[in-house]
């Protein structure tokens, strides 16, 4: 997805996609989604709501996801969400300087990575153990 909807290469460099690129809106929905559906079994009140808001909510009242990263996703998503409706009401792209919310960005690939990629590879670990 991020080769054909987010910036290129070179365009990263200077340019930031608010959905599409690293650290973005579709990173923080992924995480969202796919800790909803992994956690969904054991915690099923991460299945009540559809919105990513109240899923982060749902994640931390379950303990799926500490109070602060909880936190930091939701706000991240926010200023995400509320930049890019501005963007739009002035007819702009969603892309912005590379440097615009570059904390929430940073943030996001930290929580992606954390979350994500170190539970999946958990799995594939735990799969394997069990074969």
């Amino acid at each position: 997805m991020r080769t054909h909807l987010g910036s290129s290469e070179k365009e990263a460099e200077q340019a930031f996609n608010l959905k599409q690129d690293r650290g973005g809106i579709v990173d923080i929905e992924f995480l969202v989604q796919f800790s909803a559906l992994a956690y969904s079994a054991t915690y099923p009140n991460l299945m009540e709501f559809t919105d990513n808001i109240r899923i982060l909510d749902a994640m931390e009242v379950s303990g799926v996801i500490a109070p602060a990263e909880a936190e930091t996703l939701r706000e991240a998503y926010k200023a995400f969400r509320a930049l890019g409706h501005r963007q739009t009401l002035q007819d702009k792209s969603n892309t912005v300087s590379d440097h615009d919310l570059e904390d929430y960005r940073e943030a996001v690939t930290g929580l992606w990575e954390q979350q994500v990629l170190s539970q999946a590879s958990q799995d594939v670990l735990n799969k394997e153990a069990q074969d």
